[in-house]
């Protein structure tokens, strides 16, 4: 997602599922987990998204350099 003051890069971390984006009512994206079929789980599933945002429109190039590069993680926080 972008806009000329800004960039969203999603990166889905932990396990591949089709994604969503979804603009009118309200903003949102992630994975579809029950895309083409309803899916059941037994226990438990995890998914990890990590989020890149940046100060103006990415290039394809940068966007894929940010997308690669190692999460930033805050001292106390998960």
């Amino acid at each position: 997602m972008t806009s000329d003051a800004w960039s969203l890069v999603f990166v889905q971390t932990a396990g591949l599922d089709p994604w969503f984006v979804r603009v009118a009512e309200y903003p949102g994206v992630g994975p579809a987990l029950a895309w083409d079929e309803p899916r059941t789980v037994p226990g438990r599933l995890e998914r990890a998204i990590t989020v890149v945002v940046a100060d103006g429109r990415l290039t394809p190039d940068r966007a894929c350099t940010l997308a690669a590069a190692p999460p930033i993680r805050r001292a106390g926080r998960r």
